[in-house]
Order: C-alpha cells, then structure tokens, then sequence
C-alpha cells in the first residue's frame, strides 16, 4: 500500500486513532496491516529464501492470472466465494449502521481510497478491524500459492509490488 502524499514528521509520530481500539487481536491484525507484517502471500513470498519473485506471488483464493496476493486484491477485490462472503457480512453489513451509504462507496471508491476512507472515521475503525482479523483467519487456512515465472498465471515481470 502507498500513502497518497508523504506524511509529515508530526504526523507520523502523533497517536494514530486505531490504537485506542480496546479488542487486542482486533487492534493487532489492523497494525499488521498496516506494517506489511500480513499473512497475505506479496509478504510471504518475500520472506522465502529465496524470495519469490513478486509476479508469481497468486492469489491462493482466485488463481487467477496476474492476481497478485497484495492487500488491495484479498481485502477488496478478490472474487473468491469465502473471502467475498466475509467482505459482506463482516464488513459492508456492519458498515452499514454506522455509515448508511457503505455499499456504494465500497463500489464507487477505488480500493486504496476506501481503505483510506475508513482508516480516517474513526468510528468504522472497529468494525475494519474486525473484518482484517477474519480475513488473516481465513488466510491462514489456506497455504501460500505460487507459480514459476513462466507460468501464464504469472503476472508481467517489473509488477510494482512494494507495500
């Protein structure tokens, strides 16, 4: 993930607001997130000796070509069924109350902006949370994929996968 602009010194040493959230494994999946210390494979692939080359890095879910493992794709775009269901029932559903229009902005803003969008409410940060944590569950269950680089489910070669 790229931050839009280069935060400022203060803003990067000031109290983020996702700290003060009091559910522990919750609070954590989200640092994880956000410190690229993720089950998803763009990491994974990365810490293997050797590393796996960033264009090999599939989706474990949808295997589909070129799907790189990133956060991006398995928090908001993936199709695969299960990682689907949980983006509905323990995200958007629950989004709802607090942000009626959540639906449509999910569908409207790119991924990055979304991802943006709720890490800067303050109120939703609980229920992304959440929603991140069951996503590392699920994560979990499934092992890391990867196909060599001649592989046509490879991406191109030079894919910008730096988090």
């Amino acid at each position: 993930m790229r931050l839009p602009s280069t935060p400022t010194l203060s803003q990067v040493c000031a109290a983020q607001p996702y700290l003060k959230l009091t559910s522990t494994k919750p609070r954590e999946a989200l640092v994880r997130l956000l410190t690229s210390d993720h089950p998803f494979g763009i990491e994974v692939g990365r810490r293997r000796s050797p590393p796996v080359p960033p264009n090999c890095r599939i989706c474990r879910f949808c295997r589909q070509k070129a799907a790189l493992e990133d956060e991006m794709h398995v928090l908001f775009t993936c199709e695969d069924a299960r990682l689907q269901h949980i983006r509905e029932t323990q995200l958007l559903q629950l989004l709802l109350p607090l942000l009626p229009g959540a639906r449509q902005l999910f569908r409207r803003l790119e991924p990055l902006a979304f991802l943006n969008f709720v890490m800067g409410k303050e109120r939703l940060l609980a229920v992304f949370a959440h929603y991140v944590l069951d996503v590392f569950q699920l994560v979990d269950t499934v092992p890391f994929f990867s196909v060599p680089s001649d592989s046509p489910l490879a991406g191109p070669v030079g894919v910008n996968a730096t988090v």
